[in-house]
Formats: C-alpha cells, structure tokens, sequence
C-alpha cells in the first residue's frame, strides 16, 4: 500500500529524494469521493486506426506510472558500515527492494475497480490523416476517471491528439486519466496533449511509454487550465536505439498549481531522451517540475538531455525544480540545465522602443511558448481552441 500522509495518498514520487524540507519529492492527493468511467470520444476514426475494447488484448508489456507512484520505503545509503561503498550491482538491488510497486499503488487499484475495460487504440501503417480525441469535463459531470491503451505496430507512423476540455468553470470535480502506449519495433509515434480544463478542476493525467527497438516517440504537451493538475510521464526505453523527444509547456495564473514528474528510463543500447519543460507562472500560480533521466546499466552508448525554462512574470509565483541523472553505466552522455527569471530590461526596451508595452510584451512572450508547441498540432480546429481558451482566461 503506498505510503499516506495526513490520510492523502502520494503522488508523482521522484524515484530519488532530496531534503523533505524542500517539499518537492512529491504531492499528495485525497479521493474519498465516487468516481465513473469515462472514455475519449471522436469525430471519425481516420484509416490507419482501430478502436475498440481491450478485452481481448493478452500481449501487452507492463506499465509503469510516474503519476500513481510512491516514495521509496527509505533513503539508499549507498556507503556501508565499514566505511566501503555498495558496488554498482549491490546499489541497484538496493534501490528496487527499495521501491514500491505501481501495483499497489490506491489509485492504481481505484482506475482498475473504475475501468473494466480500457479503450485500446491500434495503429498501423502510415496513416495520412491524424486521430483526434476529446475527453470533455459537462457541467452536471461527476468526477471521472479514463484509461486507454495506445498500440503502434512495426513500421508505423502516426500522430495522435487529445484534447482535454470543459464546459464549466465553476464547479469542483476531478479527473482521472491513464494513459498507456506500446510503441512497436520501427514505429513513430506523435502524441500530442492538450489541456484546456476548467479553473476549478484537479486532474490526475499519467503517460506511460514502453518503446521498442528503433521506435521514435515525440510527446507534446501544452497545460493551460486546470486548478490543481499532476501530470506525468513514464518512459522505458527497452530497445535498442529508441529514442524519445519530450516537448512540454504551460501558462499558468491565478492560484493554478502545477506539478510535473518525467521519468525516463534508459536500458537499451545506444538510446537518446531529450526533455525540454517551457512554462510561464504570472501572480501566484505554483509549479513543481521533477525530471529524471535514469540510465541503466547495459545502455552503453545512449545519450540524454534535459532542459527547463521557466518565465516569472510576478514576485508571488512559486518554482521548483528537481532535475535528475542516475547513471549505472559508464559509455553514455547525459546533462541537465535551467534558466528561470523574469523578462529582462533588454528585451522590454527593446518591444517598447516598437510601440509595444511591457503588459503587452509580457504577454506576448508568453503566449509565444505555447505557439511553439502548438505548431506540432495537425488540426487548425485545435489550434483556434487554444487561441479562444487564452483570450477567454485573459492571457
């Protein structure tokens, strides 16, 4: 059972702590409320694209959870009573006695007794066209709790969007969803995710990948509503040469807190992860990022890059980060950077010496971050949505 605390169960854990004080190993969260089943909903399935129940699918790989995760049973003390230190092999069977199973996890437990049969989305081949997804929060709505599992079969290419959105803004609920996906030998996948809920609303969104050999993934992910959201993503690069590219990025106002825990998890040969976190906080918005590339002994040859920019545009925002390497191999190449600030006196003189103001300026830099990732998105139907969403809220 995971660990609680003050009778909330934990979330999006790091799988290596730092001091408690600082308050970003991980949040916490407390359902003593009812949930449903929801399901993404569609327009059109494009050729190229199968949806139905995964009753019947037995060949899936297991999945691991960043979001629905708990802090390890102790602190790994990797210097032994004598004064010696563990070896590489002694320190890894360590940390995972250490570790607490996905499995036990309440909210795990929860999704399951919730969904008994999760929407399972296969793809194949290279499909033309893209498949769009919506999980729509209705007013008079319960708290909801969705799960699907994504397929690509070898040698596909394919890009995926899910549209997360709202019809209300005034009433307290929350939301559930898992995300699974097998990306197969050779394939490529784009999943892009967008976040448009509403302003009193928590959402629990966790996405797994398992990647096989040669797969390339690109994860997009744009956060713009919400009041309280964890978000999450697991990685495990088991083939060799799989490669992952992470995109994410946010603007937050008001009271809105973000948390965030990305973990990717490096075992095949010759793997390449790169991590980019591009947000904006303005008035008193939070925001805890956790970023983890951990390479494993046997990925000899593989590659990670981490990377955060964070835009204050108040003195009352609140920012941490966590970023993380833990490295069982020796051939690899990994970094990790931050730059987190305001908008300098260079780049205001210099909008303002055009006839533009420094709430405007503000502004537009702002929203330039999320044009960015917007761009990777097929649909112009999505991309008005989240133009008319950040009118709407102001921003």
């Amino acid at each position: 059972m995971a660990e609680n605390i003050n009778d909330k169960i934990i979330v999006n854990a790091t799988p290596a702590t730092t001091w408690n004080w600082l308050k970003i190993n991980s949040d916490s969260f407390s359902f003593d409320k009812e949930y449903k089943a929801d399901q993404l909903k569609f327009e059109k399935v494009p050729e190229g694209f199968i949806i139905s129940d995964a009753d019947s699918i037995s060949d899936l790989p297991e999945f691991k959870s960043s979001v629905f995760n708990a802090l390890p049973k102790k602190e790994i003390d990797s210097r032994k009573r004598d004064g010696s230190y563990l070896s590489e092999e002694e320190f890894e069977k360590s940390r995972k006695e250490n570790q607490i199973s996905n499995k036990n996890h309440p909210l795990i437990k929860l999704i399951e007794k919730t969904i008994k049969n999760p929407q399972y989305i296969k793809v194949s081949g290279n499909p033309e066209e893209a498949l769009l997804l919506h999980l729509d929060e209705k007013t008079d709505s319960d708290n909801t709790i969705a799960k699907h599992i994504i397929q690509t079969e070898e040698g596909s290419n394919s890009t995926i969007v899910i549209v997360y959105s709202s019809d209300s803004s005034d009433k307290e609920k929350c939301q559930l969803v898992q995300s699974q996906i097998n990306v197969g030998k050779d394939s490529h996948l784009t999943l892009i995710k967008v976040q448009l809920l509403g302003n009193k609303t928590l959402q629990l969104d966790d996405t797994s990948f398992v990647c096989g050999q040669h797969s390339k993934v690109d994860f997009i992910q744009i956060e713009l509503g919400g009041n309280h959201i964890d978000s999450g993503i697991y990685a495990d690069l088991q083939g060799n040469y799989s490669d992952i590219k992470t995109h994410v990025t946010y603007l937050f106002k008001d009271k809105q807190f973000l948390d965030m825990n990305h973990l990717v998890v490096q075992h095949g040969k010759r793997t390449k992860c790169d991590m980019y976190v591009d947000g904006t906080l303005k008035e008193q918005a939070q925001k805890i990022y956790r970023g983890t590339i951990d390479l494993q002994k046997g990925c000899s040859g593989s590659t990670g890059n981490e990377m955060e920019n964070t835009l204050t545009l108040s003195p009352k925002v609140v920012n941490k980060s966590m970023p993380n390497i833990l490295c069982l191999e020796d051939d690899i190449a990994a970094e990790h950077g931050a730059t987190i600030g305001k908008l300098s006196k260079e780049v205001l003189f210099y909008m303002e010496s055009r006839g533009i103001d420094e709430v405007t300026a503000r502004k537009i830099i702002a929203r330039a971050k999320i044009q960015r990732a917007s761009d990777f998105i097929p649909y112009e139907s999505v991309k008005e949505v989240i133009s008319d969403y950040l009118e709407s809220q102001g921003l």
